[in-house]
């Protein structure tokens, strides 16, 4: 997950001056320095599982420093800005492509602009040391590393979300022990099922036809899927239909909508589920069908989500799947 934005630190505050006349007809200079602007600050907190706190392309800015006063009065510095991000977050410089910073624990704090400095109290009015300084611009991108053992893609109303309720049925002793991503429909989800661990992401659908512009989101929420353990492709008995039952075709279209093209990274960690396959009179026609196929080998589950059929099997597949992966 990324978001872009544009930090800009406080200007510093100006210096300031005044000239008395004394009893004695003196002139006397009473005047105070500028604040600094304040600065910018990017900090870690474990408790933030997203960046739903910052607006994309938006233009964040620190406070200014105030202007110095009359009788030696300084300007007060701009208040300091902190924007909080998870863990995991990393900080890439938007214009140079470098890495500012990764976070990987909780409460890390980084100066990422400083303010500008405040104007000096001056007697020459003329000299430019009374101006406060400008703080400073920089463009970043902020990534959000989101992990997930198993990846669920398919196409819209593939049953995705409905094949992951069925898995989490009480009836399976499985519990969620927490919600921890929601962005975009995608949902990550972190399962006990007898006393085994696993979090699964619910990913939005993929659109039928190509799209760039409506798959964008998919190709940058995806982005992350190398670090999954394994990817379960939903594919509904109608998307099977339409591709005459030819699943080589229906999974390369689904890799190239959202940019997968690392072969050997599919190729060792996939399951295809055939959904909704309730709909079929003859679903042992079917079974046979792909048990001849050998191209998939042991990687295909039918199941109904509706009905919950196939669920179990395929619940102690991924268990026995993730653990082999440790």
């Amino acid at each position: 997950m990324n978001k872009i934005i544009i930090l800009k630190s406080g200007n510093g505050g100006n210096g300031y001056y005044k000239k008395y006349k004394n009893y004695k007809n003196n002139n006397i200079y009473k005047g105070g320095n500028g604040g600094n602007g304040g600065d910018i600050y990017i900090e870690s907190n474990k408790n933030l599982n997203n960046l739903n706190n910052i607006k994309n392309n938006s233009i964040i800015k620190s406070e200014n420093g105030k202007n110095g006063s009359s009788n030696k009065k300084n300007g007060k510095n701009g208040k300091d800005l902190i924007i909080y991000v998870p863990i995991k977050t990393i900080i890439i410089n938007f214009n140079t492509n470098e890495i500012i910073h990764k976070f990987i624990k909780d409460n890390e704090k980084i100066l990422i602009l400083k303010g500008g400095l405040g104007g000096k109290y001056n007697k020459n009015i003329n000299n430019c040391n009374y101006l406060g300084k400008n703080g400073f611009f920089i463009k970043i991108i902020l990534n959000l590393e989101i992990k997930s053992d198993i990846y669920v893609l398919g196409y819209s109303n593939s049953g995705k979300s409905s094949f992951i309720s069925s898995l989490i049925n009480k009836k399976n002793n499985i519990k969620i022990s927490n919600y921890i991503f929601s962005t975009n429909k995608n949902f990550i989800y972190n399962i006990k099922f007898y006393e085994f661990n696993f979090s699964i992401m619910d990913t939005p659908g993929i659109i039928n036809k190509l799209n760039k512009n409506k798959n964008k989101k998919n190709i940058e929420l995806l982005n992350n899927i190398k670090y999954s353990k394994l990817i379960i492709y939903i594919i509904d008995i109608y998307n099977l239909i339409s591709f005459n039952f030819n699943l080589n075709t229906i999974i390369k279209d689904i890799n190239n909508k959202i940019n997968i093209n690392n072969n050997k990274l599919i190729n060792e960690k996939y399951f295809i589920v055939i959904n909704k396959i309730d709909i079929l009179k003859n679903y042992f026609k079917i079974k046979i069908l792909f048990n001849k196929n050998n191209i998939y080998k042991n990687k295909i589950f039918l199941i109904s989500s509706k009905y919950r059929t196939g669920i179990n099997n395929i619940l102690y597949k991924i268990k026995e799947f993730l653990i082999k992966k440790k």
